[in-house]
């Protein structure tokens, strides 16, 4: 089950003039079928514009990914933060196997819609193989650093100590202390989200 809590809902937008054509940085036409590609194998149509390599072009188009784990249940949460809107989505495993990290991926894309560019850590091998052959297929530009953005720190490490603390904690729904612990992670200030509004 996928977990989704952050600053706003979602959305899925054509490009900018409806094109099938976009360009990269270099003003080079970028393989015009990948968007069919797209909308065929997820029904959706891609989000945003074209990545300029500095600024988001949107919510959604440019995400932090990230595999926590193996808890002592044997499962990994595979987390995806927004960096610009720091929108959370975790994802739990019970496999972390290239086959099931692309269907979960598939699976969260074909709701929220294709970003422009993931970011991940280098030394994140277990997922790197099965995420750069995803990213190849449906056009996403990976990018890959020596350490993580501050958003995503952040969500992991707070979803690793809930993850922990659960284990230890009550005998409980996982599913639903997730949902509770994602929906409180996007309106608690702490780093990531900023400060809280004055309600």
């Amino acid at each position: 089950m996928t977990f989704v809590f952050g600053g706003y809902t979602g959305h899925f937008a054509s490009d900018r003039n409806g094109s099938k054509v976009d360009k990269d940085e270099q003003g080079k036409e970028v393989n015009e079928d990948r968007h069919e590609r797209a909308e065929e194998g997820f029904g959706v149509a891609r989000t945003g514009l074209p990545y300029d390599g500095e600024s988001a072009a949107g919510p959604w188009t440019r995400l932090d990914v990230a595999l926590i784990g193996p808890f002592g249940n044997g499962e990994h949460v595979l987390v995806l933060v927004d960096k610009d809107s720091r929108f959370v989505v975790a994802e739990r495993m019970t496999r972390v196997i290239p086959k099931q990290i692309i269907r979960t991926l598939k699976q969260i894309f074909m709701r929220m819609g294709l970003p422009l560019v993931l970011f991940m850590e280098e030394k994140d091998e277990i997922i790197k193989d099965a995420i750069q052959a995803y990213c190849d297929i449906y056009g996403i530009r990976l990018m890959q650093g020596t350490s993580r953005s501050p958003e995503a720190e952040e969500a992991k490490q707070r979803i690793r100590s809930f993850y922990d603390n659960l284990e230890k904690g009550l005998e409980q729904d996982v599913e639903v202390a997730m949902q509770e612990f994602l929906y409180n992670y996007s309106l608690a200030p702490h780093q990531a989200t900023g400060p809280a509004l004055d309600v």
